[in-house]
């Protein structure tokens, strides 16, 4: 389970992973599967989309290294040398804290489309989770929008869904190949609508036979 977790977690965001794979068969954690209800995709974001947050988090793992030998050498001219040890300790304590809940919410914060419904598993904490859910033909709206070079160039987008009935609106941010998952949302919403319209059509039958 810690190794499958750490797969996850660590491997997949450098993977190059496309929106269509279903890295190692995902599955919502916290809405079952209904009978006869399969994945069609799942997503996470796109690690590019957290280039930002990356970077700052290498820039605190590093420089503090790099610089400690200059602070501990000035610091123990007047005797505090175990003080900048320890302070240091408590640092790279925090930042791998930092580090564990960064990769939990990623690993946490999934996206998914089956042929039934769509599915937001948003993770914002260790133990702060928002589940969001539409039946696909409720579907009304889809839109993406590219903000700025990286978008632009990395082909990441953030996708927003509106449903009918009780508005629902869902911002699915940092969608690799957004207009693929759009396209695919719109199929499985088309199929559905069929079924249902088919099923309608059946019972309609079945009724006035009787």
């Amino acid at each position: 389970m810690i190794s499958n977790f750490l797969c996850q977690a660590v491997a997949l965001p450098f993977c190059g992973a496309k929106v269509g794979d279903l890295f190692f068969m995902l599955k919502p954690k916290n809405v079952p599967l209904q009978k006869g209800e399969v994945v069609l995709a799942a997503h996470r974001w796109y690690w590019m989309s957290q280039f930002g947050p990356l970077c700052f988090l290498f820039l605190f793992l590093v420089l503090p290294g790099a610089l400690s030998p200059f602070l501990i050498g000035f610091l123990s001219q007047w005797g505090w040398a175990f003080w900048g040890v320890a302070g240091l300790a408590v640092f790279y304590l925090i930042l791998f804290i930092a580090i564990i809940r960064f990769l939990y919410i990623w690993s946490h914060t999934l996206f998914f489309v089956t042929n039934l419904r769509i599915i937001d598993q948003d993770q914002q904490g260790f133990f702060h989770i928002i589940m969001s859910e539409a039946n696909l033909e409720r579907v009304q709206d889809i839109t993406y929008r590219k903000y700025g070079v990286m978008e632009t160039l990395f082909d990441y987008a953030t996708i927003q869904l509106r449903t009918a009935g009780p508005t629902l609106v869902l911002d699915i941010e940092g969608v690799k190949s957004p207009q693929y998952l759009e396209n695919l949302i719109l199929q499985a919403r088309e199929k559905r609508i069929e079924q249902l319209d088919d099923n309608t059509n059946a019972n309609v039958k079945s009724a006035m036979d009787v």
